[in-house]
């Protein structure tokens, strides 16, 4: 028979001072009411940061050797900065309590010698603050995600080969973010919502654009205007400003000062167009690099040589009915009349699902579906031999 450990549900807090007997006198007035970790300096307090976190509260010295507790603080809002800073000092000047609440943007300023009670009411104001932020946080994320999700199937629904062309995109994005191993969401989300504002293009516009088909002056000047369109969409939703400015910056030449998600979605959305023109990679890069001073040369490094391909791809022929969410379509998949209902490139998701099954109940669809099954290489490797 075996017993679980019991869980301890107090609020995890951080004390860091330089002398024990202070340390001490926390930890016997704070015990009963938190978790408490202590350090005796500002480095060790980072490194347990990193080690040992999330902590709800750190309560920090001033005056410690080596690193001051206003600096240690703002080290530690770098490292965590849902963790709510407080800081204790015997010295309570009013230039001190300035620099404490600028740089270390602290929730408390407590001088000493601080009442227990006094110290276990701001502890839990602190740890109340803590749960406030992450809740506020955890809200804007879920309703960021909710909005971006929501953009994405209503563009899938409205515009087929503008999301075709976005999912494309993105996966070429995403080849590049893996091999230079950078994690940054919102060029992913940039490159996602990226043609967003395809939806005001007519059919036909839209259809040339997809296919990577030669444009007319006018029409040039119409799809130039498509990142400004996109941005004035997106412009009212919390937190994607730097999306929009990636978005908005995709079409400027590549210079030290543009912003690597906007010089990644630049040559992805060209390379694009000229693999849909049915050049193979290398050739496609190959009339890239003769456009001087326009991409960022290692960025065409990568794509030609396929360094972020981690998966190997097969092709199967399936039923539209038997289409499962996350299989992508190699070629475009039309109704009986040829309208358009899912382009290729596309990784069929529930809403795209629903849509199929619909025109296959009502024998809008005949044949089966080209789709791609994604392996990953090594796999692949192993079964073949």
């Amino acid at each position: 028979m075996t017993t679980e450990a019991k869980v301890d549900a107090r609020p995890r807090v951080l004390c860091v001072d330089d002398e024990a007997s202070v340390l001490a006198g926390l930890v016997r007035i704070l015990r009963r009411h938190f978790a408490l970790t202590t350090e005796g300096d500002g480095q060790a307090g980072l490194a347990t940061l990193d080690a040992r976190g999330p902590f709800e509260v750190v309560v920090s010295d001033l005056q410690m050797p080596r690193m001051d507790g206003i600096t240690f603080l703002t080290k530690a809002q770098e490292r965590a900065p849902d963790t709510v800073r407080i800081l204790l000092t015997g010295n309570a000047d009013l230039q001190t309590a300035v620099a404490a609440i600028n740089n270390g943007q602290i929730f408390r300023f407590l001088c000493k010698p601080t009442s227990p009670d006094e110290l276990v009411a701001t502890l839990q104001a602190a740890t109340a603050q803590h749960r406030l932020i992450v809740a506020e946080r955890e809200l804007l994320d879920q309703t960021l995600r909710g909005s971006v999700q929501t953009l994405l199937e209503t563009l899938a629904l409205a515009s087929p080969r503008a999301f075709a062309r976005a999912s494309r995109i993105r996966q070429i994005v995403a080849e590049q973010t893996q091999v230079l191993g950078v994690n940054d969401w919102t060029i992913e989300v940039a490159a996602a919502l990226s043609q967003l504002g395809a939806v005001t293009l007519p059919l036909d516009l839209a259809t040339k654009l997809d296919l990577g088909e030669f444009l007319t002056e006018d029409e040039q000047a119409t799809v130039s205007r498509l990142p400004r369109v996109t941005e004035q969409l997106l412009a009212h939703i919390p937190r994607l400003e730097p999306v929009c400015e990636i978005i908005r910056e995709q079409t400027s030449d590549m210079s030290p000062v543009t912003p690597l998600g906007a010089r990644m979605l630049r040559v992805a959305a060209d390379f694009d167009a000229l693999e849909a023109q049915g050049l193979d990679r290398k050739a496609a890069v190959a009339i890239l690099r003769e456009r001087t001073g326009v991409y960022d040369w290692g960025l065409l490094d990568v794509i030609e040589n396929g360094e972020g391909q981690t998966e190997a791809i097969t092709v199967e022929e399936v039923r539209p009915e038997d289409l499962r969410v996350g299989m992508v379509l190699v070629k475009d998949l039309t109704d009986c009349d040829g309208v358009l209902l899912v382009g290729r490139g596309h990784a069929v998701n529930e809403s795209m699902q629903e849509l199929i099954r619909n025109h296959v109940r009502r024998a809008r669809i005949v044949g089966t579906v080209a789709v791609s099954v994604r392996r990953a290489i090594a796999d692949a490797v192993g079964a073949a031999t």
